[in-house]
Parts: structure tokens; sequence; C-alpha cells
């Protein structure tokens, strides 16, 4: 190829093209870039001597464990260790310690070891790593999900031997990883703990890999204080299954997809997922995820069968009027107004409201607060609370009513606070959300419009134990509903689909630690745990929570109400070709789509399919649209497929949106596509400097876009051949789909030069 840079310009280049880019087998960093959770903050309390010296092992013997454990890098220095005894949320007194080398310059943490020791038994129980470094790892030395498994077992085996045997690597209903974008790759692996051959989900082991093959987080979760029932004569899984086809209900709500969340979005009506019961496997009778007996639900009991007249109407509440109504409804006794606001769009529906702040200190008694939400056009009330500092706990003092008792108080309180919306909300006895440990009793009324639970609403009423009313709160989202409720396909065909998507699993599952045990770490580690054998339908793993489409049937994405194949065919077209790992790889990301089972590798690409792989390597594998937002372009509005990453573009300059139409289902032109790369990697000033570049191409000195061309063709993103690039011809997917993955690897190796300066 023709050398196409001019001398003249050599001191305005990036320095990423002033140097030679080697190729991508012989640009291996030297120390890897971790991504992980963060490193955990070690206790701060100081070491108490009596619990210390209750362990087996001391201080200085457990440093000298987890020294011989872990290979510790040259430089680093023990910087903080601390002792924990057992608590309610590990049965194991635990050493802790923690190991930073910062460089000699401006001191900054340069590596960070953070290791864990069993002060009883000497087992490794946590580990992270974690590596500061302006260095990015190339691309192209990313190391495979197996790699990184075999990496995962081989730690296991060597840091902890003797939980191999009581571990297997659980993948039941884990989304399988996706390839990575980027050399900040991180891999999880979770080894569950087997107790009589079943496995135990709340116990096993965690252990992260990052892309360069080093591990960056272990970390076991282990409770031996449990006592594990026996697995005698359980029910078969199929017939867990049956019976679970049996008492299972598949209901419809309505959902509105969190990415749709602005504006005023329009609910999708669903079958969620229905299975959230566990079944006995001993006898087979329902449990709920508490572990108790599951009541037969009932019918819900509306706070109204008619609806309620307003408290108000005409001209909105003036702030005298506000505080009039608030003396009105509550007892204010005492109490003296601190504060109001005015909220013009509120987050309940843009409705406006004031918000009233009231304190209440008398005589040097506690200081109390109270506050109260109200509806500025129709008087209701959205939220009221009355609470005192600093209230002392009364564990287990304190006999509370059962929430039955306080239905009718609480269906009275929601008919005169909130008359507007009251017919709206349902009360079901078998839904609880009160804490067994609470000093409260709470009650949850759900929202349901002709006869659906909407999307969103709920009302929230809590009694202290004499009954007084203590917290009032009534939530709604900006939705708007049908005035009738669209055809949808019969719940049972809901549930027979949710059943093809699951599978009969038998577990393990401990009852819960109440939490007055808890509070005490003393009697915490002390208290006797529990775990039975139970079946559960473990559902078809999916990137993203999904729901059955009521209205056509589909399966959907509940975070933007797209539809999705839950099992992804492999194309058909594909095996031994060029570009197979590369066109897999856009098609893993669904920037492309599969014809007939065929990805069709000589079929061109769009401009929308482009810029959608380009964006989706930019953010992270996700792109998040704003339905409010005005579309850029007349022929990519916010139903489009392509709006999300069109915008997204926009925005980060690789589109311009002074062209009015995009045209994105056109195929996009060679020429288009370096533009685009170039913009991806941030050289487009450098690229609108046209005297810079030599047109030695033959065809592409009347170019407006010579300059990404030379760019592209220097760094070995785009070729060319018989000093032809061709600037205006299609590009079919194959040849676009390695121009991708090479713009990924140079866009680390770039990186990691131009951190250099």
């Amino acid at each position: 190829m023709s050398k196409l840079w001019k001398r003249s310009g050599a001191l305005l280049m990036s320095s990423a093209l002033l140097f030679p880019v080697l190729p991508a087998y012989a640009a291996k960093a030297d120390h890897a870039s971790v991504a992980s959770p963060g490193i955990l903050p070690l206790p701060t309390k100081p070491v108490s001597a009596v619990q210390a010296s209750q362990a087996n092992l001391s201080q200085s013997q457990a440093l000298q464990l987890a020294q011989k454990l872990i290979a510790l890098p040259k430089g680093v220095e023990l910087r903080n260790s601390s002792f924990e005894s057992a608590n309610a949320w590990r049965s194991f007194p635990e050493w802790s310690f923690y190991w930073v080398k910062e460089d000699a310059t401006d001191r900054v943490p340069q590596i960070s070891i953070n290791v864990g020791i069993n002060a009883d038994t000497g087992e490794l129980t946590s580990y992270y790593y974690h590596e500061n470094t302006p260095e990015q790892p190339d691309y192209s030395s990313v190391i495979s999900r197996a790699e990184a498994q075999t990496i995962a077992e081989r730690f296991l085996k060597e840091k902890s031997p003797t939980k191999v045997a009581e571990t297997q690597l659980y993948t039941k209903g884990t989304v399988p990883s996706k390839t990575p974008l980027n050399s900040e790759a991180s891999y999880s692996f979770r080894f569950v703990r087997i107790v009589n051959g079943l496995p135990f989900p709340d116990n096993g082991i965690d252990i992260y890999v990052n892309g360069q093959g080093k591990i960056s987080s272990f970390q076991m979760n282990w409770d031996n204080r449990i006592q594990f029932a026996p697995v005698e004569q359980a029910i078969s899984a199929q017939q867990a299954r049956d019976k679970f086809a049996e008492l299972t209900r598949a209901e419809l709500s309505y959902i509105v997809p969190w990415e749709n969340q602005r504006g005023n979005p329009s609910p999708i009506l669903v079958y969620q997922n229905p299975f959230h019961f566990y079944l006995d496997a001993v006898d087979g009778k329902q449990l709920t995820l508490e572990l108790k007996p599951r009541d037969v639900e009932e019918e819900l009991i509306p706070v109204s069968q008619t609806a309620l007249s307003s408290r108000h109407s005409g001209q909105r509440l003036t702030q005298e009027n506000a505080i009039a109504m608030a003396e009105k409804l509550f007892n204010l006794s005492g109490y003296q107004l601190e504060n109001i606001n005015f909220q013009e769009n509120d987050y309940r529906g843009n409705r406006p409201v004031w918000n009233l702040y009231y304190r209440s200190r008398e005589n040097n008694a506690q200081e109390k607060h109270l506050s109260i939400a109200m509806d500025a056009i129709n008087g209701d009330i959205y939220s009221f609370s009355k609470y005192a500092e600093m209230m002392p706990m009364q564990s287990g003092s304190v006999e509370l009513p059962i929430p039955a008792d306080l239905q009718e108080e609480a269906i009275k309180q929601i008919r005169r606070l909130t008359p507007a919306l009251a017919s709206q909300f349902y009360w079901n006895k078998t839904t609880n959300p009160t804490s067994p440990d609470s000093e409260q009793v709470t009650l949850l009324f759900q929202r349901y419009v002709n006869g659906i639970q909407a999307a969103t609403g709920t009302a929230y009423v809590t009694f202290a134990a004499n009954g007084e009313l203590t917290n009032y709160n009534v939530d709604f989202g900006k939705e708007s509903y049908p005035a009738r409720v669209p055809t949808a396909k019969p719940a049972e065909s809901a549930l027979s689909a949710w059943l093809q998507e699951a599978e009969a699993e038998l577990v393990y599952m401990q009852t819960p630690v109440k939490m007055e045990a808890k509070a005490s770490s003393t009697s915490a580690a002390q208290t006797q745990r529990q775990a039975f054998p139970v079946y559960r339908l473990v559902t078809t793993p999916y990137e993203t929570p999904y729901a059955y489409q009521a209205e056509t049937g589909n399966w959907i994405n509940i975070a933007n109400g797209n539809p999705i194949s839950l099992h992804r065919p492999d194309p058909t077209d594909l095996s031994g070709h060029p570009a197979e790992k590369e066109l897999l790889l856009m098609y893993e990301y669904d920037a492309l789509s599969l014809k007939d089972g065929k990805i069709m590798p000589e079929q061109r690409i769009t401009r929308g399919e482009m810029i959608d792989m380009l964006m989706i390597a930019l953010n992270q594998g996700r792109i998040y649209p704003d339905p409010a937002r005005k579309a850029s372009f007349s022929d990519v509005a916010s139903n489009s497929r392509y709006f999300a990453s069109v915008e997204a573009a926009v925005d980060r300059g690789l589109l311009d949106p002074s062209s009015k139409t995009l045209k994105p289902d056109e195929p996009i032109t060679r020429e288009e596509l370096a533009d685009l790369i170039v913009r991806a990697l941030g050289y487009k000033k450098l690229a609108d400097y046209s005297r810079l570049f030599a047109a030695d191409f033959t065809d592409v000195q009347d170019s407006k876009l010579r300059g990404p061309i030379a760019i592209v063709t220097t760094l070995g993103i785009m070729s060319a051949e018989n000093n032809r690039f061709q600037p205006e011809a299609p590009v079919s997917r194959a040849d676009a789909a390695v121009a991708f993955y090479r713009f990924l690897e140079k866009r680390g190796e770039l990186a990691e030069q131009n951190s250099r300066f």
C-alpha cells in the first residue's frame, strides 16, 4: 500500500498514528486490568482481645497462612489487619489482611490485595485483587469463558481443596456471558454447596477471573451451623412439575418497560412469571419463599366497590388551603409547621403536590417529625409519616395485631385520605410486607385498572401496636391505560408457555434468620439454622427479565418491551466461513438478525446495523433509549429499532444531525464506514485536516472522507486492493464484521499508546 501521510503534517497527528501499530499478537500487556467487584473495606472497629483469643489461630499464624496461600507481588506492604467474630451472616471467625503497593511518585495505590482467613480452620475465605494501571491490555489477549473456567477451577482446587468435593459449578438459571467488547472483561463462576447430593444455593464460593486470566475475586459463603433435613422419599421431578402445573395460576398484569419510563408511557398487557412459591419435596404441599405453608389465594378485597367523590374540586389548593386541609385531616396538636413546598410535576403521575413538614418538641421531650404530601387539585393525601428521633427498639416486647384485624381500619384510611383513587386499590391477605420482627404492622394494597393489576400503584398503610396510623404512602406512575382491556391470550396458553420454559429443581432452602438474632452477634453465632428439601421451578435464563405478551403470545424483554427469542438459533450458513467469529459477535449483540436461519455473510450491511454495533461497543454492551427525546432524523422515529443507537451516535459525534434523513435501512458505503469508525476512535478532528493526507489511492482524490479512509487503512482496520479503496461501494456483512473486530483491537492498542504520553 502507498504511503498516505504528508510529512508536513506530522506534528499535528495523533501520537497513536505517529508510532507503528504493532500486530495484535505482538502487543501483549505486562499487567492485567481487573474488572471485578471493588475491594471490600476492612472493618474499622478495634480487635477484641477476648474474641480473638477464643479463635484457634492467632493473628501471626493467620498471616503466615495468608502469605502461603496467596503469592504476593513484590513491593506490596501490609497496611491493615482486623478480626471479626462469627455473626448472623458468617458462621466462622475471620482474620482479614490488606496489602497495598503505591506508586513511588504520587503515592496512588497501584495494587490492592485483601485476604480473609478462617480463624478456626485456616481456610481461605476471601481474596480480592485490584491493579490500577494506565495501560490497557490488548483486546486480542482477552481469554474466553472456557479458559477462565479452567483457571477458576484450578484456583479452587489449589486454595480450597477441602471444598472441591463439596461444591459444584452451578449454571442453572445463569445467563451465559457474552463475548467481551473490550479488554476489561470479567467472568464470574459460582460453585454451589452440595449437601446429600442436592444443591444448597445459599452457600457456595464465587470466583471472578479477569480477561487476562487473573483471579480478581474469591468469596466463600459457608454456614456449618445449618442442620439439613434428610431427603427421604422425595416426590419425583415430574410429580413436582405436575403439581406446579396444577397449583399455578397465570394472571394478567400491566407493565411499563423501565427504559420507557419518561413521558407518558403506554403499559403493556402481559403474563409475568407465575412460579413464586416452592413445593415441599416430601409431601408436595405449597410453601412460601419463607418456607411457611402457603394459603390458597383468596379473592381480592376492594377498598371501594364504586368510585368515590374527590375531596376538592375547582381551583387548585393554595398554600393556605393545603395547611387548613392538613389540620382538618390529621391531629397536629403540638406540632409546628416548619416547611412547605410545591412541586408542579410530582413523580406520582405528574400531579401538582404540596409537601408539608412539621416538628414537635415540647418541654425538652423527644423530637418528633411529621410530613404530609397532598394533591393540589383534588386534595388526595399521597403520604403521611409520623416518627420520632432515636426511637428505642423493643424487640420481642410488643404484641402486634394481625393484619386481618386492621383490614377495615386500613380500608377506612384509604377511603378517607385518598378518595379519588380508593376504588382502584385492593387487598390480599396473603401478601404481607410486615417483617416478623417489626414493631409495626403494614398492609399492602395493589392498584388494579379494569380488574387487571396496574404497572404501578401501591398503598402502604402502617399502624403502631396501639392501632395508631404512623405511615401512609400511595404511589403510582405516569402511564395511561386503555378504557377497555385489550383482547388477550387465555391464561391456560400463557401457563403452558411458561411451563415449557421451566425445569423442576430439587434444592435445599433455609428458613430465614430473625432480625432479633441478627442484632446480637453473640446470639446470631449460636442461632440454630435449618434447611429443607424443596422443589422450585427454574425458568430459561435471559439477560433481562422477560414476560409473555398477552396480546401477541410472544416473549418480550421487560426492559424495553421488544420481542425476544429465548433460544437463539445458530446460523446455518456460517460454519467454516473466514469471518465466522466476527459475524457471530455482531449476531450475539443483535446487531445482525437471521433470515430463514441464515446470517447471509455476503448481504450488504445497512447503516442502521453498523451504527447499532458501534454504539453497543461504545456503551459497554447496552444502549438505553430516551422515548421522550425528539428524533434527530425524520426517518428514525422513536419506534424504530435503531432509535436508541442513532440518538446515542448523535450525542457521541458519530452522526451529524444537520442532515434531516439517515436512511438507516440502506447499505452503508465503504467511505461512510471508514468515517464512522474514525469518529468512534475519536479521530474526527484529525481526519478533518485533509491537507495532511496524500491522495495516493487512485479513486479517493475527490472524496470528502479522504482523511478517514487514510486512517482506517493505515491502522489496518479496512483494506484496499490494487491501490483502489472503492469509497462508494457497499460493504458486505462479513467485511463489516471484520472491520468492526479490528476496530475493537485497535481501540485498545491506541488507548494504551495514548496513555503513555
